[in-house]
C-alpha cells in the first residue's frame, strides 16, 4: 500500500531551526524535500511505483520457472567437461609421459565419476591423487605412480604389474584379486588396506606399512618383504614360498594360520629353528610343492576358518625336506597358540 508524502513545512519554520552556517546545506535538503512531495501527488509517479513492484514478483516468477533451463544447461557443460576429460584420458592411451591425464583424472574423480576400466599403461603419473576414487579393473601395467593419494580407492581385480607406486598412500584401498606381479611398493602406506587373493609374486614391499591389512589367499611368492610393519596383518592361506623377509620383520603381529613358506635347503641354526618354530606354532606350515599346498588349501576351506591352521612337525620339516600331504593333517587337529 502507497502512502502520501508529509507536506514540508515552510522555508521560514525550517530556517529558523538552524545556525546560519547551516542554513545553505539545509535548502538543499528542503528543496529536494518539495520536490519529491510535489511528485508523489502525480498519479503516473504511483503508477510506476506499482509497475516497479509488479515487476520484482514478475522476475521472480521467470527465475523459478526458468530453473529446470538452467540446471540443464549446468548439467550440459559439466557433460562437455566430463567428455573432454575422458578425450584426454582416451587419446593418451599406450603412451608414456603425463599427457594431461593427471589433471583430467582427477577432475572426474572430484566430481565423483567413476572410473572403471581406465587405461593408464605406461603413464607418468607421479603423484595422482585419486582418493576413494572407483579404479575397478582398471589396467594400469608399468604406470609410475610414485607417491599417488589412493586412500580408499577401489582398485578391486586392477591390472598394475610392473607399476610403480612406491611411497603411494594406499591407506584402506580395496585391492581384492588385483594383479601387481613385480609391482613396486617399496615404503607404500597399505594399512587396513584389501588385498585378498592379489597377485604379489616378485612385489617389492620393503618398508611397506600393512599393518591390519588383509592378505588372505595371496600369492607373495619371490616378494621382497624386508622391514615391513606387520602389526595385526592377516595372511590367512597366503602363499610366501620364497619370499625373502629380514630378521628386522619376522612377521611379529601377523596372523599366521595356514601361511605357506618355503625353509631354506641348508643346516639348522638356533635363529632359524626359533623361527621355524614361532610360525608353526602360530599355524604356518612348509609345503614347497604346488600339489601339496592345493590339498591343503582344499583340506583348510573344507574344515573351516575356526579350526585355524596347522602345524607341521616332523624330522623331515625340520630339515628342510619336502613334506607329503598326508604328514601334514595325521589327526586334523589344530595348532595351540603361544
Amino acid at each position: 500500500m502507497l502512502h502520501a508524502q508529509k507536506r514540508p513545512q515552510p522555508w521560514s519554520v525550517t530556517r529558523a531551526r538552524w545556525k546560519a552556517w547551516q542554513r545553505p546545506f539545509i535548502a538543499f535538503e528542503w528543496l529536494t524535500e518539495w520536490v519529491v512531495y510535489g511528485l508523489d501527488r502525480w498519479a503516473f509517479v504511483k503508477l510506476l511505483n506499482v509497475l516497479g513492484s509488479f515487476s520484482l514478483i514478475v522476475a521472480a516468477v521467470a527465475y523459478c520457472r526458468g530453473g529446470p533451463a538452467r540446471r540443464q544447461a549446468q548439467e550440459d557443460a559439466v557433460k562437455a567437461k566430463h567428455y573432454q576429460a575422458w578425450q584426454v584420458i582416451n587419446t593418451a592411451q599406450g603412451r608414456g609421459g603425463n599427457g594431461g591425464r593427471r589433471d583430467a583424472l582427477k577432475e572426474l574423480n572430484d566430481d565423483g565419476v567413476e572410473l572403471n576400466g581406465v587405461n593408464i599403461v605406461g603413464a607418468w603419473l607421479p603423484g595422482l591423487a585419486l582418493p576413494m576414487g572407483k579404479l575397478r579393473v582398471a589396467i594400469a601395467d608399468s604406470a609410475r605412480l610414485e607417491g599417488a593419494d589412493l586412500r580408499g580407492a577401489d582398485l578391486s581385480k586392477a591390472q598394475l604389474a610392473r607399476a610403480r607406486l612406491d611411497t603411494a598412500d594406499l591407506r584402506g584401498a580395496i585391492l581384492t584379486g588385483a594383479r601387481l606381479e613385480r609391482a613396486n611398493l617399496s615404503g607404500a602406506d597399505l594399512s587396513f588396506a584389501d588385498l585378498a587373493f592379489a597377485d604379489l609374486r616378485g612385489a617389492q614391499l620393503s618398508r611397506a606399512n600393512l599393518s591390519h591389512a588383509s592378505l588372505e589367499g595371496a600369492d607373495l611368492r619371490g616378494a621382497e618383504l624386508n622391514r615391513v610393519k606387520w602389526d595385526s596383518t592377516s595372511l590367512l592361506q597366503a602363499d610366501l614360498r620364497d619370499a625373502e623377509i629380514s630378521h628386522e620383520s619376522v612377521l611379529r603381529g601377523a596372523f599366521l594360520d595356514g601361511a605357506n613358506f618355503t625353509l631354506p635347503r641348508r643346516g639348522g641354526s638356533p635363529a632359524r629353528d626359533s623361527l621355524i618354530a614361532r610360525f608353526g606354532r602360530n599355524g604356518a606350515v612348509f609345503l614347497s610343492e604346488d600339489s601339496a599346498w592345493s590339498r591343503f588349501l582344499g583340506e583348510f576351506s573344507s574344515m573351516g576358518r575356526e579350526s585355524h591352521a596347522y602345524t607341521v612337525w616332523s624330522e623331515k620339516r625340520d630339515s628342510g625336506v619336502d613334506i607329503d600331504i598326508d604328514s601334514a593333517f595325521p589327526r586334523r587337529r589344530t595348532a595351540s597358540r603361544q
